[in-house]
């Protein structure tokens, strides 16, 4: 089941993942594996965290066969209900979309502001490995640029409204997004995003799959 949260007056869709569909244990190990041969693998210098975005086939690191491990057939039914059920459209249209990349971060990791255009319209975040009582949640950025000084003009509505509701977010300059492990969040490309620093002395990797979805018209 999808369900939708409206972000800054942009929508937010998350899903949960059963992890027995897939091959979650090889494909973890994988990850864990590249890690313990470099943990600062970012090609892009996005922060200082292992990523493997526009450095998959670099022969230093192993490859992940997500077809082979499963993972590939159940996003394909995610995206194909996602496009055909959720989205509201009026034309024709072809869809594809591509596993771009996994994150591992760890102590005092980060990686920095960004979105994903200007080639796709959905990105989205499974979250793989993550502890919600450890790991930092991808916070979003408010791009309305009255989030940055609307707590200074109505300070005793900001100072009575909960942060933590999604009704609310317009009024703050990022927000943190709440998630468990095997969760999915799929949002619009254009929402900026980052992943904070994590904490010092983890036991457990932070590990993120994302996709990118790009939706084309038929003429």
């Amino acid at each position: 089941m999808i369900y939708k949260n409206i972000l800054f007056g942009l929508p937010v869709y998350h899903l949960k993942i059963n992890d027995e569909l897939y091959n979650k244990t090889n494909i973890l190990n994988v990850i864990k594996k590249n890690y313990d041969i470099s943990n600062d693998r970012d090609k892009n210098s996005y922060g200082n965290l292992h990523h493997s975005f526009g450095d998959e086939k670099n022969k230093d690191f192993n490859e992940i066969n997500y077809i082979d491990f499963g993972l590939t057939n159940v996003y394909n039914n995610i995206f194909k209900n996602f496009t055909n059920n959720i989205l509201k459209t009026k034309k024709k249209f072809s869809y594809n979309y591509t596993i771009e990349n996994y994150t591992a971060t760890k102590n005092n990791q980060y990686m920095k502001p960004h979105n994903h255009l200007p080639g796709v319209d959905f990105t989205s975040v499974h979250y793989l490995q993550f502890d919600k009582n450890e790991h930092q949640n991808t916070v979003f950025l408010n791009m309305n640029n009255f989030g940055d000084y609307v707590c200074f003009l109505r300070k005793d509505f900001y100072d009575c409204v909960d942060n933590n509701n999604f009704d609310n977010s317009y009024l703050f300059p990022n927000f943190s997004y709440n998630v468990e492990e095997d969760d999915m969040i799929i949002f619009p490309s254009v929402l900026k995003h980052e992943i904070p620093k994590q904490k010092n002395n983890l036991d457990k990797l932070r590990i993120t799959i994302v996709c990118n979805l790009k939706i084309e018209k038929y003429e």
